[in-house]
This record gives C-alpha cells, sequence and structure tokens, in this order.
C-alpha cells in the first residue's frame, strides 16, 4: 500500500507546500488507482504537518485508522 500511495503523491521535494494538496491526497489517490479505492475501504485518514523554518522543510505524516461501523 505504502508503494501505491507513495507512486501516487505529486508534490515532489522543493516544491511550494500547499496544504490543500495534502488534505484531498487520499480521495484523489483512491480516483486514481482502484487498488488503493478498495484498500483504503472503511479507513480514515488524518494528517500532521510539521514545518521546520531553519531549513524551510515541511514534513507531513498521514494516519490511518480502522473506521467502526455505524451500529
Amino acid at each position: 500500500m505504502r508503494t501505491r500511495m507513495m507512486s501516487t503523491w505529486k508534490m515532489l521535494p522543493g516544491d511550494p507546500f500547499d496544504e490543500s494538496y495534502v488534505s484531498g491526497f487520499i480521495l484523489s489517490a483512491q480516483e486514481e488507482d482502484p487498488v488503493l479505492m478498495h484498500l483504503l475501504t472503511g479507513i480514515g485518514a488524518t494528517y500532521k504537518i510539521v514545518a521546520d523554518p531553519a531549513t524551510h522543510e515541511v514534513n507531513c505524516v498521514l494516519h490511518f485508522t480502522r473506521l467502526q461501523p455505524a451500529p
């Protein structure tokens, strides 16, 4: 799954950071790759962004959790 996700990620090192890209990434990844769509069914995703002003880098960590079925 990680390999598929990384091959779908389009923001390259050195690109200007765009948080809207990150927030829409999971949806666009599922639209581009039917296998990812299947793998991510019932999975919730959140992300954490940590900016380093000294290096002008932004690290983004995606967190995936299995969603509980509705009662």
